[in-house]
């Protein structure tokens, strides 16, 4: 619509949905009414669950992942039906998929076509939107970094025009948004991670000192660590120069600040992720003029895993321009 109120999270996330068939799919499966229909049934087999709400785990258990087994297959007669509609080929990943299994029997190039599509769908949106929908709550929280990514978009629109958002190499030179995913994903993480211990070391609780040996791991908290001095504990983009933290904030250690991982194990969707978050992005401040509703958004306490999810509903009012 043209104006209204929205759950900052929820929206971004169910964006991020409706992007996500046309992207693993194909833009069928991004039609009104089908789209939902794939959404309610991805909806019961999310895995953000696992670390947002781990209490669902022992429903998922005791009832032998019934509602699990009933969506999955659900999805698979959706998708099969979504296929039968088509005439001709078509260029997504829907087909493709099926061209990849195409020496299987007919049954079995379906089952392994959505299966995949289903893979994509859930690690696409486990922890993507949230840090998405971080970045949409830090520019309207912050004045000056509404203004920075404004003047970065135009920018790049003066030198590149309109489709600079469809130009790999345009998104590439957008630095500032790129800051800004990375100070708001640093700021939200809950991951944890483990850190192989390599020559002794004490470790106080605030009650006990425990010797721990060289071999042993020590899982730690992303929170702790991203956020443990001083200029770390407070919302900057200009702590990063791109998607690079300045070297003179990372005195305990190279590794001892993450957000989308390290070396081998660094994420491999990291260049994706921050091209999806600056189309998304660039469009929603470019098209409307948004209101924050909210007084402060915190990350939620009893989270433990991925990207935070705010502790309370965060709300904004936009208008279209």
């Amino acid at each position: 619509g043209s104006e209204g109120e929205i759950d900052i999270f929820d929206a971004i996330r169910t964006l991020e949905q409706r992007i996500g068939f046309a992207l693993w799919i194909g833009e069928d499966a991004a039609q009104e009414g089908t789209w939902q229909a794939i959404k309610a049934r991805l909806d019961i087999l999310s895995q953000e669950s696992a670390f947002v709400s781990p209490d669902q785990t022992l429903e998922t258990i005791v009832s032998n992942k019934s509602a699990e087994r009933q969506a999955l297959a659900e999805l698979h007669q959706i998708l099969q039906d979504l296929w039968s509609a088509r005439s001709g080929e078509q260029s997504d990943t829907y087909q493709f998929l099926m061209d990849r299994f195409a020496d299987f029997s007919p049954e079995e190039q379906q089952r392994r076509a959505i299966h995949n599509i289903i893979n994509a769908n859930q690690g696409f949106l486990s922890n993507l939107y949230a840090a998405i929908a971080w970045v949409v709550v830090n520019t309207l929280r912050y004045p000056l970094v509404m203004t920075n990514l404004k003047q970065e978009l135009a920018e790049t629109k003066s030198g590149l025009g309109d489709g600079c958002l469809a130009d790999l190499k345009a998104l590439e030179s957008m630095h500032y948004f790129e800051q800004v995913l990375m100070e708001s994903v640093r700021m939200a993480q809950r991951s944890i991670t483990l850190r192989k211990v390599l020559q002794p070391v004490s470790v106080d609780d605030g009650t006990q000192r425990y010797q721990v040996n060289p071999g042993c791991y020590i899982t730690t908290m992303l929170s702790v660590t991203n956020t443990q001095t001083e200029a770390l504990s407070v919302f900057d983009p200009d702590h990063y120069t791109g998607n690079k933290l300045k070297t003179e904030l990372l005195a305990g250690g190279e590794h001892t600040v993450s957000t989308f991982g390290h070396g081998k194990h660094a994420c491999p969707a990291q260049k994706f992720s921050h091209v999806m978050c600056k189309i998304v992005v660039a469009r929603l401040i470019e098209h409307y003029e948004w209101e924050p509703l909210f007084d402060s958004a915190e990350p939620a306490t009893h989270q433990m895993g991925g990207v935070a999810r705010p502790e309370s509903i965060v709300r904004a009012r936009y208008r279209k321009r």
